[in-house]
């Protein structure tokens, strides 16, 4: 008999500003991802970057590992334009 598979997926928004970079206005969104894979939990930070007057969106993406001496760490996984 198979094993039992699912995803559970959460998130939630994290904080939101509104920011200016060499001028040009834009909103910065944060979210968390959780992903649980049956006993593993893979948890993500993405940050959208929302330039409405070029109407551009810039993503990051960012894994997270949490470390039970060193607290929470992250790494810079992806980051698309």
């Amino acid at each position: 008999m198979l094993g039992k598979n699912y995803f559970k997926v959460s998130k939630r928004k994290i904080d939101s500003y509104n920011k200016d970079k060499h001028g040009v206005f834009y909103i910065e969104e944060e979210y968390s991802l959780i992903i649980c894979d049956e006993d593993k939990k893979h948890r993500w930070i993405i940050i959208l970057e929302r330039f409405e007057k070029y109407k551009i969106i810039v993503l990051s993406f960012y894994f997270t590992k949490f470390s039970k001496s060193k607290g929470i760490k992250k790494f810079k996984r992806n980051k698309g334009k």
